[in-house]
């Protein structure tokens, strides 16, 4: 299975450059699933119908994010939608519209995709990505799900390989993105 993923996806420059490159990567790689996080998608924070839609009609079909998800209020009509593309990240506190993951049926597989945050740096009060990830991965393998996972972190957790936690029970770890340091020269 071909999965291809944008990381954060920043405002109308990133729209743009997607709905460019995207034909010829779809092209060149013939993915069976396109993903891409979306919570800088609105002018570099959230998301709205409009800016769902461009990259939706170039592809892409599930959106994952992180803190700035609710950002533009249209978010949160968005995520309480029964059958919503976009995610929330799972492990935000009970009560907070939206869901965490979605299983999808691709071909003759089923393919769960998750979406966690991180903790390190964050004033949100986000449960534990790895509690999570267990609770999500054990609920699947009672519904005998195939699961592949994808994972958006940030902070010391995930550059330390924090996601190798739910390593060897799921098929596929992604992150959003990493912000560099300014000691990188």
């Amino acid at each position: 299975m071909t999965i291809l993923f944008f990381g954060d996806i920043v405002g109308r420059p990133g729209r743009l450059a997607v709905k460019k490159i995207l034909p010829e990567l779809k092209k060149a790689y013939e993915p069976d699933l396109i993903l891409a996080n979306c919570e800088n998608l609105a002018h570099g924070k959230g998301v709205t119908r409009e800016t769902l839609s461009v990259l939706r009609e170039s592809g892409i079909e599930i959106f994952t994010s992180g803190n700035h998800v609710f950002n533009q209020k249209q978010a949160h009509e968005i995520l309480r939608e029964k059958d919503s593309d976009l995610l929330r990240p799972a492990n935000y506190p009970p009560g907070v519209p939206g869901r965490g993951f979605k299983v999808m049926e691709i071909g003759t597989k089923k393919m769960a995709v998750v979406n966690l945050v991180g903790r390190v740096f964050f004033d949100e009060d986000f449960d534990c990505p790895f509690r999570c990830a267990d609770e999500i991965l054990e609920e699947l393998k009672e519904k005998k799900n195939q699961n592949h996972s994808s994972g958006f972190s940030r902070g010391s957790d995930k550059r330390s390989g924090g996601f190798g936690l739910v390593s060897g029970r799921q098929g596929v770890s992604c992150r959003g993105y990493a912000y560099p340091h300014s000691d990188c020269g």
